[in-house]
């Protein structure tokens, strides 16, 4: 089983935010909007060196 070692601190603001989520899924949602806009901002600087 994975194990994540989350600081205190974090969890109280994924507690503070999730809404209506388990902290898994927010954790998982939160995740995935990241990588989601980092390939966003990487598709956007690829086109910008073509230019």
């Amino acid at each position: 089983m994975l194990q994540l070692k989350i600081a205190r601190d974090l969890l109280t603001w994924i507690d503070a935010s999730k809404g209506d989520d388990s902290r898994p899924t927010f954790i998982i949602k939160t995740l995935r909007k990241v990588m989601t806009n980092e390939e966003t901002n990487e598709s956007k600087a690829t086109n910008r060196k073509a230019d």
